[in-house]
């Protein structure tokens, strides 16, 4: 995907270098499920270190930035594990590249909150 920090154990070990409590994470689920990794795991694997959600959703082959819930990202395993690690960050819709963007900014938002009350995050 072109990322000079491309997967959750080398952020993981940048992380332990900078060695900074300041220093957390950006969950970009398009990013990361693109680059083929579990994200329910990813979320396990960063837990508390999680500041921030960039939520988009895609094929897992590509990295497109497409309305939550239209691709193949297993959002409610995302969501119960950032319950499981007490996450009270913000969540930001990343869509693009998508025709009639604001019905998708729409839907992505009403797809999240539905999702978050229907699993009491």
């Amino acid at each position: 995907m072109g990322e000079i920090i491309s997967n959750t154990d080398a952020l993981l070990r940048l992380m332990e270098a900078v060695d900074s409590d300041n220093f957390g994470a950006v969950l970009d689920t398009g990013h990361l499920h693109a680059q083929k990794e579990i994200l329910p795991l990813s979320v396990e694997k960063l837990g508390s270190h999680i500041r921030y959600v960039h939520a988009s959703d895609n094929d897992g082959q590509t990295n497109q930035h497409l309305v939550p819930g239209t691709g193949t990202v297993d959002w409610e395993g995302v969501f119960l594990a950032l319950k499981k690690h007490a996450f009270s960050g913000y969540v930001a819709v990343d869509v693009g590249n998508v025709p009639k963007l604001d019905a998708a900014y729409t839907a992505s938002k009403t797809f999240l909150e539905g999702l978050a009350r229907r699993l009491e995050v």
